[in-house]
């Protein structure tokens, strides 16, 4: 049996560096404030899903810490007994990273990003996850863990301090009870796990890596603690997201971002796309080398793209196309890029989650828009935006829905008509004919590859919506009702599905035009150290 290492606060405090950053946080503003009112929103009858409102310009930190406290409460209010429980935070970028170079001060402070823990939209708040630890506590849960699978240096330990948990945690309430781990530890045992991926191709990218502790543990409950973020190369980041990239060593995880570079190859598009591909549609791939890395150059004979790092996979080469490396910005790089990584992450998350349900675990989700994040996230370049809202549940597919309805409707508008006129905007940009895209549009093809993977509805009426209102809000009559201003800004890009981009590419004359084109996602410095 493999059994993760478990650290104190106070150990983890004791690994401090001096030159880490120290975030403003005050633990005791973390004050439980009743809601004014619940009621239920609509009836369903599948399943139930929780969803919470703030007013606005409020003391975040005490509301947030209440709706974390309300909404895991709820949650877990029909289990009798809960022993050891998991909590996985969004915590793989955190502030102090970005705060040593002015450059990124600057794009910080135009962001809204601060010194203040729990005013941050990068990393899940420590008012949030006081909040879920405080519920679980008073409901008598015995043992719980904070994980997290951190890839910069100083690793997890320094990820915890610079976001505030070490602060928080280290309280005498919590001794003997919360405890910290570091996920990817050099001695983890791992287990091999097959990704699935239904219809979409994969790119030898295949499997997933997750430690044997995860499953030997035999956690009563794993609660994931996520923000409502846009998120530069995968659209948006919500719960799935944050419970699949984790789940691999942190050699690997950057390869997630790969594209396979034998999509540039005529005859393996042929085969993926099952179609006759015209002779003059040719992509060109040229290599050099920088050190040991060996590069890429894709062109179309017109146009080529940056020098893409070349990572090798189950024997193939994948191209590097993380933006946050200057790298992938490109639109067929960057198209495909977002596509095939959502692909592997929903797999990814199908695939872990089922193997924890079959230990008798179950897996609950909270996400919080209280304090989000909109543009080009998921770090710095994305901006600030206090949402008011925050929802839980354990149907993630219907949980991410509701969620991007929340973030970006307004009038009668939903998420799916809104990436329908971003496309159509996409199409008048580049003379590009879309219609293909509204097929990914209508029937929102990320939900419907997780619906399809976990065997759950991605329809969210079909639950039953309980509001918790600390407000007093009237006239609901939209899920984007629920939302503090104007809706979340999306990221460049457009919102469609990696095969059909890949046929677009090949059959589409005028996007074979511009498949080199440049696309300003407002990324000019690179912002994640080499690893």
């Amino acid at each position: 049996m493999a059994e993760f290492k478990t650290y104190s606060p106070d150990e983890w405090r004791k690994l401090v560096h001096p030159e880490w950053f120290t975030p403003k946080i005050d633990p005791k503003l973390y004050k439980f404030v009743r809601p004014i009112k619940k009621y239920d929103l609509w009836s369903g009858s599948s399943g139930e899903v929780f969803i919470a409102h703030i007013p606005n310009g409020v003391n975040i930190p005490k509301y947030h810490y209440s709706v974390a406290y309300e909404l895991t409460s709820n949650l877990i209010s029909d289990v009798k007994s809960l022993s050891k429980v998991l909590i996985k935070p969004n915590n793989t970028g955190f502030v102090g990273a970005f705060m040593s170079d002015p450059r990124l001060q600057e794009i910080m402070r135009i962001n809204g990003i601060s010194e203040y823990a729990d005013l941050q939209p990068i990393a899940t708040q420590p008012a949030m996850l006081a909040g879920i630890v405080d519920a679980l506590l008073d409901a008598g849960v015995d043992e719980i863990h904070i994980g997290e699978n951190m890839l910069w240096a100083g690793g997890t330990p320094r990820a915890f301090w610079e976001t505030g948990y070490i602060h928080v945690f280290s309280d005498d309430k919590y001794k003997g009870k919360v405890f910290f781990v570091d996920l990817y530890e050099e001695d983890t045992e791992l287990v091999e796990l097959p990704i699935k991926a239904n219809s979409y191709d994969l790119g030898f990218f295949t499997k997933t890596r997750p430690p044997k502790a995860l499953f030997d543990e035999m956690y009563d409950l794993v609660v994931v603690a996520s923000i409502a973020k846009m998120h530069n190369c995968s659209y948006y980041s919500l719960l799935i997201k944050n419970f699949s990239v984790t789940w691999n060593p942190r050699r690997k995880r950057w390869h997630i971002h790969g594209i396979p570079l034998k999509l540039f190859d005529r005859e393996y598009a042929t085969e993926l796309l099952n179609e006759e591909i015209p002779k003059d549609r040719q992509y060109e791939i040229y290599f050099t080398r920088k050190g040991k890395r060996r590069l890429a150059f894709i062109t179309n004979g017109l146009v080529s793209t940056s020098p893409l790092v070349t990572y090798r996979e189950e024997g193939e080469l994948l191209a590097q196309v993380d933006p946050h490396h200057l790298e992938g910005l490109s639109l067929a790089t960057l198209m495909l890029g977002i596509g095939y990584l959502i692909v592997r992450y929903t797999g990814m998350f199908a695939t872990v989650s089922k193997e924890l349900q079959k230990k008798g675990t179950r897996i609950v989700g909270l996400i919080s828009g209280i304090v989000g994040q909109e543009g080009e996230g998921p770090l710095v370049y994305g901006a600030r935006r206090f949402g008011g809202f925050a929802l839980a549940g354990d149907n993630f597919p219907a949980m991410e829905a509701l969620s991007l309805d929340i973030m970006t409707g307004f009038k009668d508008f939903d998420f799916s008509r809104i990436v329908e006129l971003e496309a159509i905007d996409f199409g008048k940009r580049y003379d590009i004919d879309v219609s293909e895209v509204f097929v990914d549009t209508k029937d929102l093809w990320t939900l419907k590859l997780a619906e399809e993977l976990t065997a759950m509805s991605k329809d969210y009426r079909n639950l039953t919506a309980h509001f918790i209102d600390f407000e007093g809000l009237s006239d609901i009559k939209h899920p984007w009702d629920i939302r503090t201003g104007p809706p979340f800004r999306l990221p460049e890009g457009i919102y469609v599905s990696p095969r059909t981009w890949l046929r677009m590419m090949y059959l589409n004359s005028k996007v074979y035009l511009h498949a080199m084109d440049y696309v300003d996602k407002g990324i000019e410095i690179p912002l994640i150290p080499p690893v």
